[in-house]
């Protein structure tokens, strides 16, 4: 917010943020069909996420990185 009064703490903005993040919330989207887990993790690393399961790190020759943003992320955060 632009007025500095009315800025939330940094706890405030953590406590708002933690349910948005959570592994619960990662595992709930992963379950539905069509979200954009589909298509960027490989179904046996959706699968074991599911699960509970931490996923080890694996090492490949190439790969491609994909930067993305969070569509009304500043909207988001300014109605913190």
């Amino acid at each position: 917010h632009k007025n500095p009064k009315r800025r939330p703490t940094m706890k405030e903005v953590e406590e708002r943020l933690s349910g948005a993040f959570s592994a619960e919330n990662v595992t709930q989207q992963m379950m539905r069909r069509g979200s954009v887990f589909d298509t960027i993790l490989p179904r046996d690393v959706q699968d074991a996420l599911a699960r509970g399961e931490s996923v080890p790190p694996k090492s490949y020759d190439d790969a491609t990185v994909i930067f993305s943003d969070i569509v009304g992320f500043t909207n988001i955060s300014a109605a913190l």
